[in-house]
């Protein structure tokens, strides 16, 4: 009886979630017949990208999404807001050669003045979202172009929606413009070897062992109702152990098929976490309490401390990237497009690249997969996705079973 019951309640679990997945995609499918025909008789027929202000791997993953939920709407691609190319913050400086270096700044230009520009909402579900777009599009602007910014959660909710109604969310006009642009060319490397890259996001939440047994996580982990040390173990972990693993993942490689790879490592380095705590007074006066005492000499000792510190971890590496500056961006960019495999800790830089730019087939290891979920599959040609196992003997039997399937 008890067997009965446990499958009774796990049916009804099943078919309550069932239910609530087919209303909603009915509800986005009204949703989208009623917005196209609203935006038809507005006579808006095209769209424009806005870049947000974010990492470039999260502006292309927005630029996609927005640029598929406009084709959804029956809208053709007119070019990047102008606006939006020259309006980053001061800690994007730097952005405009990275786009001139992939290819964007060839795309046209569309001024404000031309676009119905919509405030993205805080809404997490692409339906409100739609619905927000709806009533906004209601203004009596007479413009014949929208343009609006995704809000992040609703990107990563929606890839699998859009990818199963339209194929890959990446099959956009926006994407194929800028694939036919870039100015990414293929590294040179060994013929008989594979290119192995590790991409460690470390900069904007690097775990800084300032304090004993306790770990300083520095920019929004740091800030909390309880002060600036973050002793969450899972948040450490989050972040800390990926360096470690990786690390030791990248020797295993090294003494297990040495000849026929290469490894590249790519980070976004220390600096970025360094530069926050100078810049918070009252975090500098806190951290005084514990006889931490930050200038820009003891940040400048630090920041060369975890550099060398870096570098031996990763000794066995052809290359390594360490840093933010822009031409260190480009070469990451660069290595990122023209590698084999690639093992990342964050996903939305590596993968944003990987997907827009990938010169050949790739593999991608993550230790968790966010919006690929649709990809796991191998639909996408070029890219096929793997979660990494607990387990470093597994990982690196999946690496070399993969490096010599595709030698055959």
């Amino acid at each position: 009886m008890q067997t009965v019951h446990r499958f009774t309640t796990e049916t009804l679990n099943s078919l309550r979630y069932w239910s609530k997945h087919l209303w909603v995609k009915f509800r986005l499918q009204q949703r989208f017949f009623l917005l196209r025909t609203q935006l038809k008789l507005r006579n808006i027929t095209s769209y424009s990208i806005t870049l947000r202000d974010a990492g470039l791997g999260d502006q292309l993953l927005n630029a996609n999404v927005s640029a598929k939920i406009c084709e959804r709407l029956g809208l053709k691609f007119s070019g990047i807001r102008e606006a939006s190319l020259t309006s980053q913050k001061s800690h994007r400086e730097g952005y405009l050669e990275i786009y001139q270096y992939i290819g964007i700044t060839d795309i046209a230009r569309i001024q404000d003045k031309d676009l119905l520009t919509i405030s993205s909402s805080k809404t997490e579900s692409l339906l409100l979202f739609l619905e927000h777009i709806q009533k906004r599009a209601k203004s009596p602007e007479a413009k014949r172009s929208l343009c609006f910014e995704t809000p992040m959660p609703v990107c990563y909710r929606s890839v699998k929606y859009l990818d199963s109604h339209n194929g890959n969310y990446l099959n956009n006009q926006f994407s194929a413009q800028l694939k036919s642009l870039y100015h990414i060319k293929k590294t040179q490397q060994e013929e008989h070897q594979k290119k192995i890259l590790f991409h460690i996001r470390l900069g904007d939440v690097a775990n800084l062992e300032l304090l004993p047994e306790k770990i300083f996580i520095p920019w929004c982990y740091a800030i909390n109702q309880e002060g600036f040390i973050n002793l969450s173990e899972q948040t450490t972990h989050y972040r800390h152990d990926h360096l470690s693993d990786f690390s030791l993942l990248s020797q295993r490689l090294c003494q297990e098929i040495s000849e026929t790879i290469e490894i590249i490592v790519v980070t976004d380095g220390y600096s970025t976490s360094f530069d926050y705590i100078s810049g918070k007074r009252e975090l500098v006066e806190y951290l005084k309490s514990f006889n931490l005492n930050f200038n820009k000499s003891t940040i400048r000792d630090l920041k060369s401390k975890y550099r060398k510190y870096f570098h031996r971890k990763f000794s066995g590496a052809s290359q390594i990237i360490y840093g933010e500056e822009v031409e260190l961006s480009l070469e990451a960019i660069k290595q990122i497009a023209s590698a084999d495999i690639v093992i990342s800790s964050s996903g939305h830089f590596a993968l944003g690249l990987m997907n827009n730019f990938a010169i050949k087939k790739q593999d991608f290891f993550s230790p968790k997969i966010t919006y690929l979920a649709s990809q796991r599959n191998n639909s996408r040609k070029n890219l096929t996705a793997h979660l990494l196992s607990d387990s470093i003997e597994n990982n690196v039997t999946n690496i070399t079973q993969l490096i010599e399937s595709s030698s055959h």
